[in-house]
Parts: structure tokens; C-alpha cells; sequence
């Protein structure tokens, strides 16, 4: 099965004892499958306002309101992190490699109980970490989750490091792949930081910094 199935099959199952149900994830499975680090953004609920079912996965190819432009950049960031300076591309929408989901899939509020999202998360965690897998990525960005996901994720054994820029918590989950932590990307308070800072750092922990 390609991701899009998978997903759905997951999705199928998981909406039977989570509703409403606002299916998330790859927005364009070629060029996710073609990225050199395939990422995940893990990020907390939908705050579509309705009682009925959605799909965030035909929202993500363009991104709607600040916390999903900030995404965009960083993830534009990420695409061409490898490229010299003369041969990035300008930015100006979202990348199509975009993968996100949220731990709580019922969505529906502008502000996030922390306390319902970690007892939401505990529950649903064997779907959570089958959709995960389903993406095998090798850079996880959790805007707002971090601590959430690696407790859903049994991670929690993994000794966490801070980057010396932009002071953002990490680890290894395995060789070569990372769970990088981060306010989320709605968040404009105190210790959020810019899309540049958190691209800065994700070079840092791949060693691309001078420096680092």
C-alpha cells in the first residue's frame, strides 16, 4: 500500500472511537518520499470550528494563517538546507514534501488544554505511533508535543540535548534520526522562536553550523 492508503486504512480504524475526526499527514507523497530528510511536523489539534469530519492534507499544499507560514518556511528551509546559497530557491509557498499531523484528531479549539492533550494522546498512543511509522521520518519537528511525544512514543528513555542555538531540546531516536522540539508554530509568546533560528538549529544537530 502507498502512504495515502495506509493512512486511510489507519484513519478508518482510528475514527471509530475518536470523533469528530480531522484526517492529517502527507500532502504529496512523491515529493515526501523524494525529500533527502523526509520531516514530520507534530503539532497539538485542528482548530477547525465544526462538528463535522475534515482533511487537513488538501489544506497543507498551501499554507493558511501565521503558525502554517512559519511552517512553510522552515520547511522550505529544511529542502534547501543542503544547497549552495546561489542555487536556493526563493520562498513563497509551502514545499509539496509537507508532512503533519496532530496528536488530538478531533480538533475544534483555538487554545490547547495541555492536560486533555496528553490524556488524548495516552489513549490513542498505538495509533499515534502507527501513523508515525507509516512516515519513517528522519527529522521530527513537535511544535508544542515534545515532551507528549516521547512519552506516546516511549522515548522517554532517550537522554534529551539542547542545541546551543536557539536553545531547542532534542535527541537521537535512532541513528540519524531526530525529534527536535519547538514552540508551536502559532506561538508568538515568550521563547518562540523565528523560523531562521529554528532552521539554524536543525543545522547545528546535522553538523552544518561552522563551529558546531
Amino acid at each position: 500500500m502507498n502512504i495515502a492508503e495506509q493512512e486511510n486504512e489507519l484513519f478508518d480504524e482510528w475514527q471509530k472511537v475518536r470523533k469528530p475526526f480531522v484526517r492529517d499527514g502527507v500532502a504529496c507523497e512523491e515529493a515526501y518520499l523524494a525529500s533527502k530528510r523526509k520531516t514530520v511536523f507534530v503539532l497539538k489539534e485542528s482548530t477547525r470550528q465544526t462538528d463535522e469530519p475534515g482533511d487537513l492534507r488538501d489544506g497543507l499544499k498551501e499554507p493558511y494563517g501565521p503558525g502554517w507560514w512559519k511552517v512553510a518556511r522552515i520547511q522550505h528551509g529544511i529542502c534547501e538546507m543542503d544547497l549552495p546559497e546561489q542555487e536556493r530557491r526563493k520562498f513563497d509557498k509551502m514545499p509539496p514534501s509537507i508532512c503533519a499531523f496532530n496528536l488530538d484528531k478531533t480538533g475544534g479549539h483555538s487554545t490547547t488544554n495541555m492536560e486533555r492533550l496528553a490524556l488524548i494522546a495516552m489513549r490513542d498512543s498505538r495509533f499515534i505511533n502507527r501513523q508515525f511509522e507509516i512516515y519513517a521520518p528522519d527529522l521530527t519537528i513537535c511544535g508544542g508535543t515534545f515532551q507528549i511525544f516521547r512519552y506516546v512514543m516511549g522515548h522517554e528513555y532517550i537522554p534529551e540535548k539542547e542545541t546551543s542555538h536557539a536553545k531547542l531540546l532534542w535527541y537521537e531516536r535512532r541513528p540519524g534520526q531526530y525529534v527536535v522540539g519547538m514552540k508551536h508554530p502559532a506561538d508568538r509568546g515568550r521563547g518562540a522562536r523565528s523560523s531562521e533560528d529554528i532552521i539554524k538549529a536543525i543545522k547545528e544537530i546535522y553538523g552544518m553550523l561552522k563551529g558546531s
